[in-house]
């Protein structure tokens, strides 16, 4: 072994034995006198909150919010079913959303995708959406869930 080789192992295993034993290697709070306890992070995903209706009501404002309102609409219903970790809309498929008409006064969109989630116990990835919304000035409508 080269000198540089044997020097390097002996850094590492130094900072291996130091964790190892519970031997703090820099205290970086500064504070020596505080003996607070850590706090856990959140791991439950926040609630989503629904995007209002659009003031402008073009293709792209109605685009965007039908995306947001299904992400909203997704997020919300699973963790009104388990504590979920994560959840993202469009991970593993991303979504096409497509105005199929003008009618009644506003637009239907049309979500397809796919959304990633985790709870405590499991995870998936590309769990299949299809939705269709109803979007106009006043409302932003879930319609059905298409096949």
């Amino acid at each position: 072994m080269t000198r540089l080789s044997i020097v390097s192992f002996a850094i590492v295993a130094l900072l291996v034995t130091a964790g190892c034993m519970g031997v703090p290697l820099a205290d970086s709070s500064g504070d020596q006198s505080s003996s607070s306890t850590p706090t856990a992070e959140p791991t439950t995903v926040p609630t989503a909150t629904y995007p209002d209706p659009p003031d402008d009501l073009t293709n792209e404002t109605a685009k965007q919010v039908a995306v947001a309102y299904e992400e909203a609409r997704l997020q919300n219903q699973l963790r009104n079913e388990s504590e979920i970790t994560y959840f993202e809309l469009g991970y593993v498929k991303p979504v096409n959303v497509t105005v199929l008409n003008r009618s009644d006064g506003g637009l239907y969109v049309a979500v397809d995708g796919a959304y990633s989630y985790g709870t405590p116990e499991k995870s998936a990835d590309g769990v299949p959406v299809r939705s269709l919304y109803y979007v106009n000035e006043a409302t932003i409508r879930h319609v059905v869930e298409r096949d």
